[in-house]
C-alpha cells in the first residue's frame, strides 16, 4: 500500500510541473562507457569461455551489464558446445540388431 502511494504522489508532482505524464526526456548519458564496452571485450578476448559473473566480478561491474554489453554492443550470444557420440562402422550391425530384438519382444506380446 505504501508503494502505490508514493507512486500517486510521484505522478501528481510529474503532472504538477509538466501538465503531463508523458515520460520525459532522458539526460542522454550512455548506459556503459565506451572504456567498460572495451574491458568487456578485451576480457573475453583473453578468456572467451568465462561467464558474465565471472567477468563482472573481474572487472568491477554488474554482470548484467557485461551481459548487455556482449549482447548489444558486442552482438555476441552465449554458446555452450556439446559432445555427442559418434557412429562408428560397426555400429550399424549393433543397432540392427538391437532394433529386431524390440521387434521380435514386441510381437511376442
Amino acid at each position: 500500500m505504501e508503494l502505490k502511494l508514493l507512486l500517486l504522489k510521484a505522478f501528481h508532482q510529474t503532472f504538477q510541473e509538466s501538465g503531463c505524464l508523458c515520460a520525459q526526456k532522458r539526460s542522454g548519458r550512455p548506459r556503459t562507457s565506451d572504456e567498460n564496452i572495451e574491458r568487456v571485450r578485451q576480457s573475453f578476448v583473453r578468456s572467451p569461455q568465462k561467464s558474465t559473473r565471472r567477468a563482472g566480478l573481474e572487472l568491477d561491474l554488474p554482470h548484467s551489464t557485461v551481459w548487455r554489453v556482449l549482447r548489444r554492443r558486442l552482438t555476441l550470444k552465449a554458446y555452450r558446445i556439446q559432445l555427442l557420440q559418434a557412429l562408428l562402422p560397426d555400429d550399424k550391425q549393433k543397432r540392427i540388431d538391437f532394433l529386431q530384438f524390440h521387434i521380435r519382444k514386441t510381437r511376442r506380446k
